[in-house]
Order: C-alpha cells, then sequence, then structure tokens
C-alpha cells in the first residue's frame, strides 16, 4: 500500500476497534533485569508530564557530553544499563526515559508524538546532545524529533524502523487483515492516534528526508 494515500473513510466495526485496540497498546510491561538495576539505582529520576501522563526520566554523570538513550516499543530504559556504564567510562553523561506505558512511566499506550515530546522536553534540558542512541520504533521517533528541531552531534540507529506505514503493513501482514480491516486500521491510527497530522504516512518515515543539519549516522542491524 502506498504509504502517502491516505485511508479509504470506512465505518469503524467492533472487530476493527479490537484490532485497533491491539495495534495501540504494548503487549505487557517488562520489568528490569538483575543486570540492569545497579544502574537504574545508581540514576536521578525525575518526570517530566507528556501528553497528560507523568514520564520516568533517567539522568547519569555530570551533565557534559549528553547522550540521550531512546528504547524501542515494548521495552524500557533499563534495557540500556550496559551502553549506560561504558558511556560513563568514557566521559558522556547518559539520559533515558521511559515512554508512556513503557517502564515506569504511568499510561497504557503511547505514540510517535508522545515519544518527540519526552525528546524534545530531554533536549531542552540538557541539549544539544553529543548523540542520540536509539533502537527499533524509538529511532522512527528519533528522526521525527531531529527534524522538529532537536539538535545532535551523531546518530546511533539499533534494528531501525525507519517507516511508520511499515509497522502498520507488517501489523496487518501478521494477523491477516483483510483489506477492509486494513484500511479501517489505518483510518482509526489518522484519526484516533494522530488527529492533525494531514500526511503522517509521508511525515512519520525516516525516508521523508533527513534532520537538517545531517547528523553523522551509523545503523546496527541483524
Amino acid at each position: 500500500m502506498d504509504h502517502a494515500t491516505p485511508s479509504v473513510k470506512v465505518p469503524l466495526s467492533g472487530e476493527g476497534r479490537r484490532l485497533f485496540d491491539l495495534f495501540r497498546r504494548p503487549q505487557g510491561r517488562s520489568r528490569p533485569r538483575p543486570d540492569e538495576r545497579a544502574a537504574m539505582e545508581d540514576a536521578r529520576w525525575d518526570q517530566l508530564a507528556v501528553g497528560g501522563t507523568s514520564v520516568v526520566t533517567y539522568r547519569w554523570g555530570d551533565g557534559a557530553r549528553p547522550v540521550l538513550l531512546v528504547h524501542g516499543w515494548e521495552s524500557r530504559a533499563s534495557r540500556y544499563a550496559k551502553v549506560v556504564t561504558r558511556l560513563l567510562e568514557l566521559g558522556h553523561s547518559p539520559l533515558a526515559f521511559d515512554a508512556p506505558g513503557h517502564g515506569e512511566s504511568e499510561g497504557d499506550s503511547t505514540t510517535l508524538i508522545e515519544y518527540r515530546d519526552a525528546i524534545g522536553q530531554l533536549h531542552d534540558a540538557q541539549g544539544p546532545f553529543e548523540a542520540v542512541v536509539a533502537h527499533s520504533f524509538g529511532v522512527t521517533a528519533s528522526f521525527l524529533a531531529l527534524r522538529d528541531g532537536v539538535r545532535a552531534r551523531r546518530v546511533v540507529g539499533i534494528s531501525s524502523v525507519p517507516d511508520f506505514g511499515y509497522v502498520v503493513d507488517a501489523f496487518c501482514a501478521r494477523t491477516g487483515l483483510t483489506p477492509r480491516l486494513r484500511d479501517e486500521l489505518r483510518h482509526r491510527i489518522e484519526r484516533d492516534l494522530y488527529p492533525g497530522e494531514a500526511d503522517l504516512w509521508t511525515r512519520f518515515s525516516v525516508l521523508a528526508g533527513p534532520a537538517d543539519p545531517r547528523p553523522p549516522l551509523l545503523l546496527v542491524h541483524d
């Protein structure tokens, strides 16, 4: 399906609502692993208000050479514990957050806009960043934030999801949706998750264009 083409406006069914709910909510909330706890206990915890939700943030170091760590879908900031340790050894100041519906933050779901807003608030407080390190869905959000004014000297993307439309298409393929239900899901995403985003299928794609200025990029993918 052409991601730049608006979805057909179709009536909303009960089955469509259930699929939309499955799409937008993380399936379970992961907990810190034993080998992550020491790093998280050493962090300075704080909170941000993002879309009416309390988002937990974490900071290490003295604030010099800040590096933002952005987790992916159904993950949490603590997954970067070993990266935090190494960054501190190199003289950086890591910072991270648990997106809404993830980790220690409130809520039961999140959007790319909420990710972007959390990144933007941390940038206002601590940026510009020496680097942004992001994983999966967090890569998509990080590129959106970079296009919307966040500045970083370099960017690392791990198992990147470069295109939001791919997330939707992969979900549809995995659940075996009919064309009608696929169109209904896309309509609900446009109407309920991202109201006011007239061209989200283009705007939420890394392929829509890089940040200006364009930071050096390292992609790690298997």
